[in-house]
């Protein structure tokens, strides 16, 4: 078989097993899941400084009286 016969043959197994951007696509997901994990966290995190915020307030209201 000829050069070009093969190229032609094998240009799809290259295509297939070609990793060029394989880090790009590990990197993006990564940083999908850790801002989703950011997103699931932020009601959490917002609850406790409003907590924080509520008592501060309630010392301050206190002290003044």
């Amino acid at each position: 078989m000829d050069l070009v016969t093969w190229k032609i043959r094998l240009a799809p197994r290259a295509w297939l097993t070609d990793e060029e951007g394989q880090d790009l696509v590990e990197y993006a997901m990564i940083a999908a899941l850790l801002s989703l994990g950011a997103v699931a966290g932020i009601g959490q995190v917002g609850s406790a400084v409003a907590g924080v915020f509520d008592k501060l307030a309630a010392i301050l209201l206190a002290s003044f009286q």
